[in-house]
């Protein structure tokens, strides 16, 4: 093969004097063999494309950069990071989310939901396992007025959906008693204070399952796996049975569940 001088060059090396000497370099073909390499004048290589983010193509020099605030800190707070779930935020900067903490004994971990709002620095607890829960759902929903939904195992058996803004939480629905099989831990809750949630009904009702919402008294059906249909929302009359939770005062204060 000849340069374009018309000289047969040696492989693997530049020959000087063909297209400026050093402007002939070798380099691996796809078939392992070695050939020369010469720039092309009239075909220009185009810039480099600057490099951008994956979201929206915006150059990374002009993506802005964030601040971000702590809002709990496991060290600080004495909070167990293994015990965390997923958070939720609110319009007002305030957040949800599920922790566990140490217990007085210094060994055992109390899980429960807590609150952090914004331009305070002192979490509010939501719920806490210690007495009344065997276990707490891991992802609680939040509105904007600062209620948390969320759903948990009791101690006394049974499962139960409930929502808390920092007083004694309501009770939404339950499994015992009740038609409830068991509930969905997955809870949605709006501006109004009502729950979305999901159950399997029991025997009775043939195990179906139905996307219900609730706001402590009755529970509207608003879908059924059964009729694999949406169906307008129905009223369904919540069972009398008391659920007593203690209060802050030491009372105890009465909640309708069904």
């Amino acid at each position: 093969m000849a340069t374009l001088d018309g000289r047969s060059p040696s492989w693997g090396t530049s020959t000087p004097g063909s297209c400026g000497g050093s402007d002939v370099s070798t380099r691996p073909t796809h078939r392992g063999r070695r050939g020369l390499r010469h720039p092309s004048p009239s075909r220009p290589r185009s810039p480099r494309p600057r490099r951008t983010d994956r979201a929206g193509g915006t150059p990374r020099s002009a993506v802005p950069a964030y601040a971000y605030t702590v809002v709990a800190d496991s060290g600080e707070d004495g909070l167990d990071p293994f015990a965390s779930g997923c958070a939720s935020i609110n319009d007002q900067g305030s957040i949800a989310f599920r922790a566990g903490r140490l217990a007085d004994d210094g060994f055992d971990t109390v899980d429960g939901i807590y609150r952090a709002d914004a331009g305070r620095s002192a979490l509010t607890t939501i719920v806490e396992s210690e007495a009344r829960f065997d276990f707490l759902g891991r992802n609680p929903s939040m509105n904007d007025v600062g209620q948390v939904s969320f759903a948990a195992s009791l101690e006394a058996g049974g499962e139960a959906i409930l929502r808390g803004g920092g007083g004694p939480p309501t009770v939404i629905a339950r499994t015992k008693p009740g038609r409830f099989n068991f509930v969905g831990f997955d809870t949605s809750v709006n501006d109004e204070g009502r729950v979305a949630f999901k159950a399997e009904l029991d025997e009775r009702y043939g195990f179906d399952e139905v996307l219900f919402s609730g706001a402590g008294e009755a529970v509207a059906t608003h879908y059924r796996a059964s009729s694999s249909d949406s169906t307008a929302p129905t009223r369904d009359r919540p069972s009398t049975t008391a659920v007593t939770s203690p209060s802050p005062t030491g009372s105890a204060s009465t909640k309708a569940c069904s």
